[in-house]
């Protein structure tokens, strides 16, 4: 995992991105940990069926995962990346070749 670390061209900027955002993700984990869960009449019901649904819990999960990755791509990558990665990947999957210009 090093190895592909070392041999990114953005390294400094994933460090420098990790160093930025780990402090925050450790302090939200912690603070999640230590809140107390109420067990009342508020989280009882159709909420608590809302709150302790597997998919959704799964679809919040995912959908910060998104925007982190979102973020970290505009970090380190030029404006119209996006849009070019998947104009490639629309040509290979029809069978047009692989062209993506950097």
């Amino acid at each position: 995992a090093m190895e592909l670390l070392n041999a990114l061209p953005q390294r400094e900027q994933l460090l420098s991105l990790l160093w930025n955002v780990a402090p925050i993700w450790l302090l939200g984990a912690v603070t999640g940990y230590l809140l107390p869960r109420p067990k009342t009449a508020l989280f009882s019901g159709t909420t608590g069926i809302l709150l302790s649904s597997t998919g959704l819990r799964n679809a919040i999960l995912a959908g910060h995962g998104f925007l982190i990755v979102r973020d970290a791509w505009y970090q380190m990558t030029d404006p119209g990346t996006f849009r070019r990665f998947c104009k490639a990947v629309l040509l290979w999957a029809c069978f047009q070749g692989w062209h993506f210009d950097f």
